[in-house]
Order: C-alpha cells, then sequence, then structure tokens
C-alpha cells in the first residue's frame, strides 16, 4: 500500500474498516472484498435532516465522495478533511435500524448508482424498514437514476413507491454546461417523486429567472409544490458558516412574493451535522 493511501485511513472512527482491508484502487473503482463487497464513501452518520423536503427528520446520511461539478459555495467537496475511506454494508444498516431513514448524497450520488441499489436491496432482504429513501443530485443523471430505482423498486413497494423513493434535485448554473444540462433536464423531472432544490445566487441572476420561468412553464403549479429556494450560504475554508449572503436573501425575498416556497437548512440552525 502507498504511504498517500495510509495516511488516508487515518481518521480515527469506529466504524471504518480496518486499514488492512483497504484496497489499493483509484477513486471511483469498486472490487469486493472476500468478505462481502465496501462501499467508498467519505461518511455515514445520523442527524436532522436539514433540507427540503423531509426537514426536521431524523435520518442516516451516506455521503459519497465524487463529483462531477464543482461550486465555489459547496461545503463537502472544497472540505480538506473529506477523504474517502470504504465502509461496510453493516456500517449502513446499522445506522439505518436506528433512523429508518435514508438520504444519498455526495458528491454526487448518482455516479454511484449501483452501489445505492445495491445498499437498498441488501436492506430490504434483510427487512430492514424504511420510511423514505432520498437522493440528492445535480440532475446530469436524472432520467437514468429515476428510471433504474423504478425498475429495482417500483413492483416490490407498489403504490408506496412515489412516497418512499424521492430525487432531490438541486440544479447548477454557474457555467454554459451546466445551465443547458438543467434545462434539458426540465423535461424529464417528474413532479409527483422529484422536487427541485436551487441555490438562490445572485451570481447566475438572469440564468435563475430563466430556468425558473421555463420550469413553471412546463410543470404549472405542480411543479411550484415542490419547488425550494435556497439561500447562498457563506462557506470559509470548505465550511458552512450559517450565514446567509445578503444579495442571495434579497432574491429569495423577490421570489416569495410569487408564491415560491424557502427551504432553510435547518441543521445549520440547530449547529448539527
Amino acid at each position: 500500500m502507498k504511504q498517500e493511501e495510509i495516511e488516508s485511513t487515518e481518521l480515527n472512527l469506529n466504524n471504518l474498516i480496518d486499514e488492512s482491508e483497504f484496497l489499493e484502487n483509484p477513486i471511483g473503482i469498486k472490487s469486493p472484498l472476500e468478505n462481502g463487497k465496501h462501499y467508498e464513501l467519505f461518511e455515514i452518520f445520523n442527524s436532522v435532516e436539514g433540507e427540503f423536503p423531509k426537514s426536521g427528520e431524523f435520518v442516516t446520511f451516506v455521503r459519497f465522495p465524487i463529483c462531477n461539478y464543482s461550486c465555489s459555495w459547496c461545503d463537502t467537496m472544497k472540505n480538506p478533511e473529506n477523504k474517502p475511506l470504504w465502509f461496510k454494508y453493516e456500517d449502513i444498516k446499522k445506522s439505518v435500524i436506528m433512523s429508518e431513514a435514508l438520504t444519498f448524497t455526495g458528491g454526487e450520488a448518482s455516479l454511484f448508482l449501483s452501489d445505492m441499489v445495491d445498499i437498498i436491496n441488501r436492506l430490504i432482504k434483510d427487512n430492514v424498514y424504511l420510511k423514505y429513501v432520498k437522493v440528492e443530485t445535480n440532475g446530469s443523471n436524472l432520467e437514468l437514476m429515476d428510471k433504474t430505482f423504478r425498475h429495482h423498486f417500483e413492483k416490490y413497494f407498489g403504490e408506496e413507491y412515489e412516497e418512499k423513493f424521492i430525487l432531490c434535485w438541486s440544479p447548477k448554473l454557474m457555467t454554459k454546461d451546466y445551465f443547458k444540462t438543467a434545462m434539458n433536464t426540465i423535461n424529464v423531472f417528474n413532479p409527483r417523486n422529484m422536487v427541485v432544490k436551487i441555490v438562490m445566487d445572485p451570481n447566475v441572476k438572469d440564468k435563475l429567472q430563466t430556468f425558473i420561468d421555463r420550469f413553471i412553464y412546463i410543470h404549472g403549479q405542480k411543479g411550484k409544490k415542490v419547488f425550494s429556494m435556497m439561500p447562498l450560504s457563506v462557506v470559509s475554508r470548505g465550511n458552512t458558516t450559517g450565514q446567509i449572503q445578503p444579495d442571495s436573501l434579497k432574491l429569495i425575498k423577490e421570489y416569495t412574493k410569487k408564491g415560491f416556497a424557502v427551504g432553510l437548512r435547518v441543521h445549520e440552525a440547530l449547529r448539527v451535522r
């Protein structure tokens, strides 16, 4: 094992795999071990769900370590303390038994679609109760993710499926390519089991207006009911400070007058993870 790989295992958490079980593979390569498959993650933890649409509920967070986007305000990928590690399925199972709910986040969770399906399948086989599964995504693979989950789990959960599986899309509009992807994704958005939480970044005010106008044109009032505005928080050294940027707050106030809902970050107010 290389020296830098050994150093990446030094985080003192009880639920991490022993150093000898780590794989000498680059990030993103999944390999089974003799004692069962492991998952490459930043962390697993139980906390209060801080964001729309399940804010305030107790949930298990499974955070994946790779993202295909780069956002200036990101408090995960830009945090130097976050290092990918290998976790056992049992670590996830123990946490979900306590919370009865699961949120996949990142990074970009859709890049780990096979892992998510595998984890959910194993929880179902082990009769672990799930109130809901929520996936946070930038939307770059929204249609594929929806089709995959439906293929594997819609028949099993039946009429409860669209209440159990929530795809939480957070469109990114900063670059020309991100904006183009977001505008195209509007057409595959399904308000029955998807929600939108969009960061109200004043630096892309014109793009925000274009995106919101198009979204409401396509999805109407049903779309508005699953649309939440997120304030742009001040980020310092990879960590969210909990302070809202004044121009973002001003922008949110403009849209609340048009009937849009605000999704505040409850976990920041409570000062929990």
